[in-house]
């Protein structure tokens, strides 16, 4: 990735992140039981996904960011852990690109890498309270424009 394409991604979740904190929707609460009820929303958002992927195999659906933190937030509610390779997996997209992707993400205080204790080769990946914040707040905009689309 070039240094153009990294300065276009910061500033795309700088912008996210200056929205969202302005737009806190409260659709779905923020109680702990509603939680499930996001990770359902963003369990069909990973559906869907993948879904369009089929459709259109040479294409990018989403983001691989925000598949990347869609991801992580499942996998903290399902307390699945998630490895670097795993994240790439998932995201479909190349080892050193997502490596790129988690420090752009780590330096902005969004997701953490913890060393694993049995094997220093491998480190786990975390949304920090910010990045769950920044996924819960973008599924209830979700869940609001639904709303306000099926009303």
């Amino acid at each position: 990735m070039n240094r153009e394409i990294e300065e276009k991604l910061k500033f795309a979740l700088q912008t996210i992140d200056q929205y969202l904190g302005e737009k806190d929707i409260k659709v779905i609460g923020t109680r702990e039981s509603d939680k499930s009820e996001l990770v359902k929303l963003a369990q069909i958002i990973r559906k869907n996904v993948l879904i369009r992927e089929e459709i259109l195999p040479d294409m990018v659906p989403a983001s691989p960011v925000w598949r990347l933190l869609i991801e992580m937030y499942i996998a903290k509610y399902q307390g699945r852990g998630v490895s670097i390779t795993d994240a790439a997996l998932l995201v479909n997209i190349p080892l050193t690109t997502t490596l790129r992707y988690l420090k752009i993400l780590e330096d902005k205080g969004i997701l953490q890498r913890d060393s694993d204790r049995h094997d220093k080769r491998r480190a786990w990946l975390r949304l920090r309270e910010k990045g769950i914040l920044i996924v819960e707040r973008s599924l209830r905009r979700l869940a609001y424009d639904i709303k306000e689309f099926l009303s």
